[in-house]
């Protein structure tokens, strides 16, 4: 793939447009830079600054031309350290300097603590050493700080700068990036730890943005009649987006419009299974391999090119990945063994060449097997002694990680022959600080003690919902008509879920989803007469979801909004796509996600201290 000018795609072409999204978030932060007249700095949380690659290809110069002189990023460094006074322009020498973060407590305690060092010398000569508020109003003197939260302020933000003595000396405000639009029909909340949060540390903070969201979207797009959902996450969100509704009633033109016809939410904590599963589509791959990070994955010269690399295009640096490129668009959904048949993956070579490697590797194929065994309820033992045998070689702790949590999420836990011994093991491998590991993941879920019962719980699951079809069916050929080609034989369980809210709902699976965790629920949002909305349970035979469907009458695709609660991967996104390919459906959908994940990703989160990733690239 020749290197050219990252474009980002166009947003017109998916469900609904989403290109006013992009194009008021970008507004938003032109208006933060400008509110600062003349030479300014810009300080940027991290954990952001790949989000706002998405609202500009050229985000630089976007800077530069309004008045951007010092571009850093959040970190614990005195803004008086050489490393940023070194070179013109100093920072020293730039009066207004923006903060740009998530409104977090660690972020409020280090921009406190910029602010108050930022002239710690002059205040250690006129104050005796203190470091109070008087500290602070003599760091102003030299800047002039603002912070503009993401995506709003909260009152424990406040409280911190408050506490540290800063909080007259710093003008706050919000910008409100909580919608990151990625794809045409790909939205991200950008939340990296969500699933985490909720499942392990009983903060809500990522559902109420995720329900703010909702709402955004219903007051762009229209009422949405239909809300579907099953798992904790799912009822919670559901439940906090219909009393913002009520608490701020939708305009009468959007109460009316109907852009979107159903939402189906769906609570990871549902399915952990899927993100343990090896991907195989190109794109869910490159994630595999690489790893995609805001649209961007690091770029590979191949053999050819190498040895020019260094002269022609200098150091690697990353590939924007989306629909704007037709190839890339083409073969993104597809399985690994339907691609590598084509000739045309030569002008994506700078992508296919790390992923055409591993794929030649014997050890990946004997990974996917393993992982196969696990989904069709093979041998137990046999699965146990290759995940033994990964740990004895020294695999990579995170790839045995997810074979650990894909036996304990398909076997009822742990073995109870086997799960003392397989702890032990994993400690005796990679060192016994992974001890915490082990409890959050426990604590999570996703990695059990042996419960008795629970084995067929999976089992029957696997059977009722044909989470897994013979390799040799017949579906599974170049030209398949099941989502379980995605996996190659394993259809997503989050997939088929969504398959049964749009077929006959919740009603006739309802026996099987009482496997999962959480209540699962049907209601539809109805306009009034009086204009007001109302919530009714949804009926089959009821006037009123005929009326719901009505929108997506005389031929026209019904509009689907799926929300995920704690990440979706590449490869359920290339599944939904596929449903919506198929004739018979009828339907296009638009994701809502957390954050776009991978099972290497989803467990990070769960090692403390983060860990950085051992992925080989």
């Amino acid at each position: 793939m020749a290197k050219t000018k990252p474009v980002l795609p166009l947003l017109e072409a998916g469900p609904v447009p989403l290109a006013q999204i992009r194009t008021n978030a970008k507004k938003q932060l032109v208006d933060i830079v400008d509110s600062k007249r003349g030479k300014k700095a810009l300080i940027l949380d991290p954990a952001i600054s790949g989000s706002l690659t998405q609202l500009d290809a050229g985000l630089s110069e976007l800077f530069t031309e309004h008045g951007i002189v010092k571009l850093l990023y959040l970190e614990r460094t005195r803004l008086d350290d050489s490393s940023y006074n070194s070179v013109e322009p100093r920072l020293a020498d730039v009066k207004p300097v923006i903060y740009i973060a998530r409104a977090t407590l660690d972020n409020a305690q280090l921009i406190a603590w910029q602010v108050k060092a930022a002239c710690s010398s002059s205040s250690s000569s006129s104050h005796g050493g203190s470091r109070s508020g008087a500290a602070a109003a003599a760091a102003a003197a030299q800047h002039e700080f603002s912070v503009f939260w993401v995506p709003r302020r909260s009152i424990a933000v406040e409280k911190v700068l408050e506490d540290e003595g800063v909080y007259g000396s710093i003008t706050q405000g919000e910008f409100g990036l909580d919608l990151v639009p990625l794809e045409d029909d790909v939205l991200s909340l950008e939340l990296d730890r969500a699933f985490r949060e909720c499942t392990l540390e009983g903060d809500p903070s990522s559902l109420f943005y995720a329900a703010s969201a909702l709402l955004k979207l219903q007051q762009m797009y229209g009422l949405i009649p239909r809300l579907q959902g099953k798992g904790p996450a799912a009822k919670a969100v559901m439940d906090m987006a219909v009393r913002m509704r009520r608490e701020a009633p939708l305009p009468a033109a959007a109460a009316a419009a109907c852009r979107i016809h159903r939402v189906v939410l769906l609570d990871r904590e549902v399915d952990p299974i899927t993100p343990m599963v090896t991907q195989i589509t190109f794109e869910g791959l490159i994630d595999e391999v690489t790893g995609i990070k805001h649209g961007s994955a690091p770029y590979t010269p191949s053999r050819r090119e190498a040895g020019a690399a260094e002269s022609a295009r200098g150091r690697p640096g990353s590939t924007l990945l989306n629909s704007s490129d037709p190839f890339y668009r083409e073969f993104r959904d597809l399985p690994y063994y339907i691609t590598s048949q084509s000739s045309a993956l030569d002008r994506l070579s700078d992508l296919a060449v790390p992923v055409a490697e591993v794929v030649k590797e014997q050890e990946f194929h004997d990974r996917l097997k393993a992982e196969a065994d696990l989904l069709e309820g093979f041998d137990t033992e046999e699965s146990v002694a290759y995940i033994q045998g990964q740990m004895w070689r020294g695999a990579d702790p995170v790839q045995v990680l997810r074979l650990l949590c894909l036996l304990s999420c398909t076997a009822g836990g742990l073995p109870k022959k086997h799960g003392d011994s397989l702890r032990s093991e994993f400690l005796a491998a990679y060192g016994h600080q992974h001890l915490l590991t082990l409890n959050n993941l426990e604590r999570a879920g996703l990695l059990k003690p042996h419960q008795s019962g629970a084995r067929a719980q999976f089992s029957t699951l696997r059977k009722a919902l044909r989470l897994v079809m013979p390799e040799q069916d017949p579906q599974l050929s170049a030209s398949p008509s099941d989502v379980s080609h995605i996996y190659k034989g394993y259809a997503p369980l989050s997939v088929r879920l969504v398959e049964a809210a749009l077929g006959g709902g919740w009603g006739p699976v309802s026996e099987v989803l009482s496997l999962l965790p959480g209540g699962q629920f049907d209601v539809l949002q109805v306009l009034e007469p009086s204009g007001q909305v109302a919530d009714k349970a949804f009926k089959p035979s009821s006037s009123s979801a005929a009326d719901a469907a009505v929108a997506a009458a005389a031929g026209e695709p019904e509009i689907v909004l799926l929300v995920m609660l704690g990440g979706i991967t590449f490869s359920e996104i290339s599944a939904l796509r596929f449903l919506s390919s198929r004739p018979e459906n009828n339907v296009r959908f638009l994701v809502l996600t957390t954050k776009i994940i991978n099972g290497r990703t989803l467990l990070e989160s769960f090692i403390d201290p983060p860990a950085k990733s051992t992925r080989k690239a």
